[in-house]
């Protein structure tokens, strides 16, 4: 390794929002690993929230998800041979090229050996290999064993200054003394999706046991009339943040609910990560290397099972949709992000509010 001990370090993570998140522990660990480094991430444009106020990071630095050329002059411009270390996490083509243009050391996850692009392993002083089987947390951390740093497994959540304030204008009730739930109703892909029955069944249930319901939601038109459709009616304990939440906002709420309920989406992961009662609700993604990664878990095996129906770990619950292909780790049954999943949509109602109520039971038992 011709920089043991970097000055500089960029990782590379132009992927989903998830996998952002998901790096944070690689980030903890190469401060803690190289406390005197200033540490650069590269993301697309739009993933860069849920890094906010991270402590282990110098800056963010934004990239459209399809670069022009323009674009890759300008960045090329910026980065060119300027870091000791660069880190893509990812092993396709474009964080390769990045990593190639910003340093000349460089550690990075590859495809698997027989696997398109396993000769990108040549350019790397050290590589991981990008294994199906294994957790992104710990694909990512395998490579802070290449660096000989240690690991730190948390996953860190967004912060900003002043979000109590803003908060305050957007919930009615005292949020930071009052039991509530935060539910997250639609994924950014339609097979990933529960049905409107089904989340008005569980509004339903929590209201009646007295809780008000959060509901958290990206900006899009799309996401907004999902939500809009799945309450159904009017609710009076039904607070609809949708689009309205920056995330430290929602991370805030996050550490002070008493359940937390969603599909696999970025939002479950950071319920998990804040520690609150977490019921992820699973169909086609296999939650071996998706599942939501429990606060405070410590360990180098994924704390689930490719399939399990009904799985615990830590402060989650995870329960997959019903069927013998789950998970089929496919785009929904027609193959396609728009699809529909036969294993969510045949996941009764009934099932997921008896689980629901074992997690409010064990959790918070002083909720009627």
């Amino acid at each position: 390794m011709r920089h043991r001990h970097p000055r500089s370090i960029l990782v590379i993570v132009t992927r989903q929002i998830g996998d952002v998140l998901l790096t944070t522990p690689l980030l903890r660990s190469l401060r803690q690993g190289f406390p005197q480094a200033a540490i650069d991430v590269v993301v697309n444009r739009g993933t860069e929230g849920v890094l906010d106020g991270n402590a282990d990071i110098r800056r963010v630095i934004v990239l459209p998800e399809r670069p022009s050329w323009r674009d890759y002059a300008r960045w090329l411009r910026d980065v060119a041979f300027r870091y000791d270390l660069a880190v893509p996490v990812i092993p396709g083509d474009r964080p390769f090229v990045y990593a190639l243009a910003a340093a000349r050391t460089r550690v990075g996850v590859v495809p698997a050996p027989g696997q398109t692009g396993h000769w990108k392993r040549r350019f790397y002083d050290c590589a991981a290999v990008n294994d199906l089987h294994t957790p992104m947390v710990i694909q990512y951390l395998r490579l802070a064993d290449c660096l000989g740093i240690g690991r730190s497994y948390d996953v860190v959540l967004p912060m900003a200054s002043g979000v109590e304030k803003d908060l305050a204008g957007l919930v009615s009730f005292e949020w930071a003394r009052t039991q509530f739930a935060v539910l997250h109703l639609a994924p950014l892909r339609r097979y990933k999706r529960w049905t409107h029955e089904g989340w008005q069944r569980v509004v339903d249930h929590l209201v009646g046991r007295g809780l008000p319901v959060l509901v958290s939601g990206g900006p899009t038109v799309a996401e907004k009339d999902y939500v809009r459709t799945a309450l159904g009616g009017s609710y009076g304990a039904v607070t609809d943040l949708t689009g309205r939440l920056s995330f430290p906002a929602l991370a805030a709420l996050l550490h002070h609910a008493a359940v937390y309920i969603g599909p696999d989406t970025v939002v479950t992961h950071l319920a998990a990560a804040a520690g609150v009662p977490t019921l992820a609700l699973f169909g086609p993604t296999d939650p071996v290397r998706w599942g939501p990664w429990p606060a405070r878990f410590v360990g180098d095996r994924s704390p689930y099972a490719k399939v399990g129906g009904l799985q615990r770990a830590g402060n989650v619950v995870l329960l997959q949709g019903p069927g013998s292909c789950v998970p089929c780790q496919e785009e929904g049954c027609e193959r396609h992000r728009e699809s529909f999943s036969r294993c969510l949509d045949e996941l009764a109602p009934k099932t997921v509010i008896a689980v629901l109520d074992e997690i409010l039971s064990r959790y918070r038992p002083g909720i009627v």
